[in-house]
């Protein structure tokens, strides 16, 4: 309960600033500023007008009914940019529908063959997070640095863990022998990015549309326990000596650089500016994951290091309620998959005084997919 009265509380937040941003955009507070640029792409064969309100490169014009035209029209480089802005968010995030996983096939020189998946471990990510983030804009560049962590330790999720073909006789590598469900909670989460952009054309191919090339670091720690056991697979149900009780701690770690580029827009409603930016990006992965299997006879670990590459696009909107203060809303899908070695260290291993230590490559698949909504509100200064 305390975590989702949390989480209502930063929605809050965000809903006052923006019942009070709106009411001073209705008592005129937008800055009235000299237009001496031409008007944009979208009324380019008119005159240029007075700017009725402007924020930033933003111009906004008032109606131009004795043109012929109703509404407001709006430049994107009439008005003296300010130097350099600096701004904080508060945000708080969701994550919906999102996993991560990680599996693997047989040694090699197993009697059962060369197969895969032998094994598969899936972990649900859903949770609430939030955090900060600091930025700085400048004409033609901006900089962002966020750093998240999740609200509680509550995970809307299940930890699924499969194995094929590990009874005997071994003889059908199709056969799922083994399917538990865990109940998850956060250890730890860190969610980390740091990046830039940079103004490249006020157009894109044509359209009057900013193109802005975007480039930067993400870094994830995704430390979870799973804790209960449900049989599914065979189909014995829950393990009543195990209620509550850790099975599994895990722990993820993904190193990820990226490169791509934002498409930006601007339009008023009324004399609100908002922005709006679709962005597309991929790049490398260096990813680590280590689980610690503690119901396993001695220490058991399995480890994975994995490289690979990752894929996300996102939509961001941001209204400028006042010259200061901002309401803003993203969405952002991501899916990065990795490849590489699996090792398995147990000590002691099957109750003899020696413990085993395997490093494979057969079948190692590592994975995640995250889709995000973040509401955030930011102070410019």
């Amino acid at each position: 309960m305390a975590v989702h009265v949390r989480f209502a509380a930063g929605w809050l937040v965000v809903l006052a600033a923006c019942q009070i941003g709106l009411a001073q955009t209705q008592d005129g507070s937008w800055e009235t500023c000299p237009c001496d640029g031409a008007a944009s792409a979208t009324a380019s064969h008119l005159p240029c007008l007075d700017c009725s309100a402007c924020w930033g490169e933003y111009c906004g014009y008032g109606p131009a009914s004795g043109l012929g035209y109703h509404g407001a029209l709006w430049s994107d480089a009439p008005c003296d940019p300010v130097p350099q802005i600096w701004s904080i968010d508060y945000r708080a995030r969701s994550l919906l529908d999102s996993d991560t996983s990680y599996e693997f096939g047989t040694v090699p020189g197993d009697p059962a063959g060369n197969y895969a998946p032998l094994s598969k471990l899936e972990f649900d990510l859903d949770s609430n997070w939030h955090g900060l983030q600091i930025g700085v804009e400048l004409p033609d560049w901006h900089f962002h640095f966020e750093w998240l962590m999740p609200i509680g330790d509550h995970i809307d999720g299940q930890m699924a863990d499969f194995d094929w073909n590990i009874d005997e006789p071994r003889d059908d590598p199709t056969r799922l022998d083994s399917f538990t469900l865990s109940s998850e909670r956060w250890r730890d989460g860190q969610m980390l990015e740091l990046g830039t952009e940079m103004k490249l054309t006020n157009t894109f191919f044509g359209w009057p549309v900013e193109f802005w090339p975007t480039g930067g670091f993400r870094f994830q720690r995704l430390s979870i326990s799973a804790y209960s056991l449900d049989y599914i697979v065979p189909a014995t149900g829950p393990v009543a000596e195990l209620e509550g009780v850790d099975v599994i701690t895990f722990n993820q770690q993904y190193y990820v650089g990226y490169f791509g580029g934002q498409l930006r827009r601007t339009a008023f409603l009324g004399r609100v500016p908002v922005d709006m930016v679709f962005q597309i990006d991929g790049g490398p992965v260096a990813g680590y994951a280590v689980d610690h299997h503690l119901l396993r006879e001695g220490d058991r670990y399995t480890m994975d290091k994995t490289q690979g590459g990752m894929w996300h696009v996102g939509f961001l909107a941001e209204a400028h309620l006042t010259a200061q203060f901002s309401l803003g809303f993203q969405a952002d899908h991501m899916q990065i998959r990795t490849t590489g070695s699996h090792r398995l260290y147990n000590d002691p291993y099957g109750g003899q005084p020696y413990s085993v230590d395997y490093t494979w490559d057969n079948g190692v698949i590592v994975k995640s997919t995250q889709t995000t909504l973040t509401a955030f509100v930011r102070y410019r200064f």
